[in-house]
């Protein structure tokens, strides 16, 4: 992963908004969701090359629907998590060069 661009630093920092989200929700089936989020998330981070736009959008899609669904305090985290996604989307769109 190349540091010029931040795109990794980006995606590590929408998971740790994530599992902060996570520490919030109590139980049930949104802290399971929150939780594979973060760790795919993670795994994306970790890849020597950028995901591609399409997959980030899905990943923007998603948070969005988790935005709805979570109580203000974790809502907060979740819109963090989402800018950050959406950095490394507008990015990738824009043809930031390498990982």
């Amino acid at each position: 992963m190349s540091d010029d661009t931040g795109n990794g630093e980006q995606l590590l920092s929408a998971v740790e908004c994530l599992r902060d989200a996570e520490e919030l929700v109590e139980g049930g089936d949104i802290e399971d969701q929150l939780y594979a989020e973060a760790e795919t998330l993670e795994e994306l981070a970790a890849r020597d090359r950028a995901p591609d736009q399409r997959r980030l959008s899905g990943h923007r899609h998603t948070l969005r629907e988790f935005h709805g669904r979570v109580d203000e305090d974790a809502r907060d985290l979740v819109a963090s998590a989402l800018d950050h996604v959406v950095s490394v989307e507008d990015a990738v769109g824009e043809g930031s060069g390498p990982w």
